[in-house]
């Protein structure tokens, strides 16, 4: 038996959305992410509405987020036990972690903290290597300042320029 639906003129059909970005780990363990827009696998998992009793039962092992849930996380009295990293998943709207941000975290949490920086789609622009020396470009940032000089972890790839370049004539 077959069945035939039709949609009348000037109804939008319903479009499934497309599959979100895949998430780029720093290692491989459970990642909770607390932002949408991202496709869930075996050992990832999407959390949009932050932490909350699922994401603890969950029990990752990393957690990316914005800086600014992850500053409400570490303030919380139920702090997650992360075992292995913090990410920092940063967009152009977002502010950028401060040192003293990342050193609070780190000593709370007892973990690194990478950064990612990310568009509007979810994929990665730039990323944080191991040796935090930097977000190393994986694609795109033609608008941004980069650094063409050797990390130190290796890496050949341009890393932006986190900094402000300071005037060569500053004015006093």
């Amino acid at each position: 038996m077959q069945v035939r639906i039709r949609i009348p003129r000037g109804v939008a059909r319903f479009v499934r959305p497309r599959i979100q970005a895949q998430f780029q780990s720093p290692l491989e363990a459970r990642t909770a992410i607390l932002v949408r827009g991202f496709a869930q696998t075996r050992r990832v998992r999407v959390f949009p509405e932050g932490w909350s009793e699922r994401v603890a039962r969950f029990d990752p092992e990393i957690v990316a987020a914005r800086i600014v849930q992850l500053r409400k996380l570490a303030s919380s009295k139920s702090r997650p036990e992360i075992s292995h990293a913090l990410v920092v998943l940063r967009y152009d709207t977002d502010p950028t972690p401060t040192q003293e941000d990342r050193d609070r975290l780190w000593r709370i949490f007892g973990v690194p903290v990478f950064e990612q920086y990310l568009n509007d789609r979810n994929e990665v622009l730039a990323m944080e290597c191991d040796a935090h020396a930097g977000l190393h470009v994986v694609q795109g940032c033609l608008d941004h300042v980069l650094d063409a000089t050797l990390c130190c972890c290796g890496n050949p790839a341009a890393r932006l320029q986190l900094r402000p370049v300071l005037a060569r004539f500053a004015v006093a």
